[in-house]
């Protein structure tokens, strides 16, 4: 309430001093339109960029940048962020519409509304090959790409990929199946946006020559994953025809046995984390080979202890930890192979969490948060709950004098404060004082130390603010007199 108040006196002395400046002949400027100014409306993610709002009047006079007086209204707040001071700061990507507001209710002055465009930013594209990279002569296999934003999470951006080969062995589609033309080696070429990738070699197989490997599907098997502790038998076929090949004619043998070993009989049992690869190599010239992950097992599961608040509308990201049959411990993701947790929060109005770990602060208090995970081979249910801590996060900085006369080569002290304002009422926040940077809009009136000392050296008006963390504070009003 105090801050809505403070904008409607500031918006009404904007007014006035507004049509007292541009007011000229008798005749009252009227305000015309009021626009949000910016360098750029096509940014990346993680880009900053300063906004300006600025009021244009009737009369023709330059107009009146009113940034600080204004409330940012945001269409979608996960994609940008902005300070009171008008910065800017993208983390998300998408498209997001912008307003500026002076006052509240009825009485509000809206801006016109702005639209940006925020891209995804890469640190990697790459051409990803779910299905390997050997192409079966007349079969297919599909390709996809993928960029990893700054996050560090993976996008699939096949929609808006060129796909090519660089000879006739394989040609590949616009949706990134390749098939498989003629025996040989091949590169598979893919543009994003004009942006050359990495290009990926395949082989395509002689038909004949074909070593097919797969599995007898079981209870809690997952093609291409075994766990620590499971065995399964692989088989191998020849050709089109899939013919049977006997083991008598086959080698098998592991790219790594610490992380699973193989017998005589293509029996694979999983023995450490990781990934390996199974071949077969069929009277010492025809060979096959099929790639497996070697996941947990559960038999238990932790969560650090969260030692960090969350501020409200702010996020942390929990690390479920589990524990697998061979006694170690390791971080599980939604990129593990095999998943079978679930996050939960188990206070929503506190806070929320999402199959990621990403947890979102909602109100004050303490939130329970539950990481469960469920075992391949016993199917048992392992828990572990950890309290979350949800503060305010400030959203007023503020000096604790708004204005002051000193005498000319007197001082005085400020204090720089700052506040969470939010439905629960107004809360102090602490700042960091090595974080506080003073400064003086006219050092020829007054000047300010670090410290928030203000020296009167010269009569006039001056305005003191600080900044912290690039958010500037309310000023105050410092009037130099020459006499008490």
């Amino acid at each position: 309430m105090k801050k809505n108040i403070s904008t409607l006196i500031l918006s009404f002395c904007l007014t006035v001093i507004s049509f007292s400046v541009l007011a000229q002949d008798g005749n009252q400027a009227k305000l015309t339109s009021f626009e949000i100014s910016l360098d750029s409306s096509n940014i990346m993610q993680g880009d900053t960029i300063q906004l300006s709002a600025m009021q244009f009047y009737s009369d023709g006079h330059l107009p009146i940048n009113v940034t600080e007086y204004c409330n940012w209204v945001i269409s979608q707040p996960g994609i940008v962020k902005i300070s009171e001071s008008g910065k800017l700061i993208s983390i998300g990507y998408g498209t997001v519409s912008i307003t500026a507001e002076i006052g509240t209710g009825k009485n509000a002055t809206k801006s016109t509304a702005k639209s940006i465009v925020v891209s995804p930013s890469f640190t990697n594209i790459r051409i990803d090959a779910p299905d390997g990279t050997d192409i079966p002569m007349r079969g297919s296999i599909y390709f996809r790409l993928l960029g990893v934003d700054i996050y560090g999470s993976d996008i699939d951006l096949s929609d808006s990929a060129t796909w090519s080969t660089n000879n006739n062995c394989a040609k590949i589609n616009s949706e990134g199946q390749a098939k498989g033309k003629s025996s040989g080696f091949c590169e598979i070429k893919v543009k994003y946006k004009d942006i050359a990738v990495a290009p990926l070699q395949v082989q395509v197989m002689p038909d004949s020559d074909i070593i097919y490997l797969r599995t007898k599907i079981e209870y809690g098997f997952y093609p291409g994953r075994i766990g620590t502790g499971e065995s399964i038998r692989l088989s191998a076929f020849l050709g089109r025809n899939r013919d049977t090949i006997s083991n008598l004619h086959i080698k098998w043998f592991s790219s790594n046995s610490d992380i699973a070993s193989v017998d005589s009989t293509g029996k694979v049992s999983g023995n450490l984390l990781g990934d390996v690869v199974i071949h077969a190599l069929v009277d010492n010239y025809l060979s096959g080979h099929y790639s497996f992950r070697v996941v947990s097992n559960v038999t238990g599961v932790k969560v650090p202890t969260v030692n960090q608040p969350v501020f409200v509308d702010g996020n942390i990201q929990m690390i479920g930890l589990k524990q697998h049959s061979l006694g170690q411990w390791e971080y599980n993701s939604t990129e593990s192979w095999h998943n079978n947790f679930q996050w939960k929060s188990l206070d929503t109005s506190i806070a929320k969490i999402n199959q990621e770990g990403l947890v979102t602060g909602k109100s004050k208090g303490i939130a329970k948060i539950v990481f469960m995970e469920r075992s391949r081979l016993k199917r048992e249910l392992f828990t572990d709950t950890v309290d979350v801590l949800v503060v305010g996060m400030p959203n007023l900085y503020d000096i604790n004098l708004r204005r002051d006369s000193i005498v000319k080569g007197n001082s005085k002290q400020l204090k720089a404060k700052a506040y969470t304002i939010s439905r629960l009422g107004k809360e102090d926040y602490q700042l960091k004082k090595e974080k506080i940077e003073w400064f003086s809009m006219n050092d020829r009136i007054a000047t300010v130390n670090s410290e928030g000392l203000v020296t009167a050296v010269g009569e006039g008006t001056a305005f003191i603010r600080y900044s912290y963390d690039g958010v500037l504070s309310r000023p105050c009003i410092i009037y130099v007199t020459t006499k008490p």
